[in-house]
């Protein structure tokens, strides 16, 4: 659904149906889409996080392999 062109109507509907009080589908925790970090800053940070701890431990791992990783442990 994330591709698909009408995404944001459809996702529209989704909340609507979900969040209606006599609606069938009140007890889905959330919509059934993938939010773009862009457009939410909590999943923004959460994905600058991963990154970093991401190469951190490469760097760990192997810092031969991984020389141009040297500057997050010691920043981060």
């Amino acid at each position: 659904m994330d591709e698909h062109p009408q995404r944001k109507s459809l996702l529209k509907a989704a909340c609507i149906s979900m969040y209606n009080q006599d609606g069938p589908r009140r007890t889905l925790i959330e919509p059934p889409f993938q939010a773009e970090s862009d457009h939410y800053q909590t999943l923004q940070a959460a994905d600058w996080i991963a990154a970093l701890i991401g190469r951190m431990g490469v760097f760990w791992t192997d810092q031969d392999a991984y020389p141009e990783n040297e500057i997050f442990p010691t920043y981060f």
